[in-house]
């Protein structure tokens, strides 16, 4: 929701400003589960995460829907992740979900996905020599699932948090017959957030719709 707001606000997707949302929302939901490395970012926004890990591809997902070519989800989400993180490859990982995150909305198929994320970021999502990789193996997940329930299941099994992160949204992307999540689970989901993020999604949702329209967030 800190990158969504980042989106209809910042025209000029700024990382300073990304930073100081993800500030906000962090403190307001403080006991939300946050990895030990972000928790101490938060205590200094000026320092960065030296360490590679994933959990900058957790929050890409609106930059994939938000951009409209592969090369703008690259470059959307490279800034968010430089907000947070300074190793390379917690950049590639961001960067190599959101263009996943977003061919799947666009809807290529999952060879061409494969395809893509192979030339652009090296990976090899033919065996399992990636699986220390938890961006890869999420995505991999993905790709070897025929359904959104198959790919939960599969990425729960895992019990890693990051990968059924990833995978889910990559499913949930993709849309079509076995991927489409039904409106009562839809409602279902929604009911049990706050007001407040309610707000954001339906503004983020409607700025996706008339991108050329000012959408300014209504006050909750």
């Amino acid at each position: 929701l800190a990158v969504a707001e980042w989106l209809i606000e910042d025209s000029e997707h700024t990382p300073d400003i990304l930073a100081a949302y993800l500030q906000k929302w962090a403190h307001k939901y403080h006991d939300a589960g946050y990895t030990r490395p972000f928790e101490q970012w938060l205590i200094d926004i000026r320092t960065t995460i030296a360490a590679p890990d994933s959990s900058a591809s957790l929050r890409v997902a609106p930059i994939a829907l938000y951009a409209h070519t592969p090369d703008e989800a690259l470059k959307l989400a490279k800034i968010s992740a430089e907000a947070t993180h300074s190793h390379p490859d917690s950049i590639n990982s961001a960067q190599a979900t959101a263009a996943a995150i977003h061919l799947a909305h666009k809807g290529a198929s999952k060879q061409e996905i494969k395809t893509y994320l192979e030339h652009t970021f090296g990976y090899n999502l033919n065996t399992a020599a990636e699986r220390s990789d938890t961006t890869a193996e999420a995505i991999r997940i993905y790709l070897d699932s025929s359904s959104l329930e198959e790919t939960i299941r599969r990425a729960a099994a895992t019990g890693n948090p990051t990968i059924a992160t990833i995978s889910a949204t990559l499913a949930s992307a993709t849309g079509g017959n076995g991927y489409t999540i039904d409106e009562e689970r839809r409602r279902a989901c929604i009911a049990i957030l706050p007001s407040r993020m309610i707000n954001y999604i339906y503004t983020f949702n409607h700025l996706l719709a008339h991108p050329t329209i000012d959408t300014p967030i209504r006050n909750s």
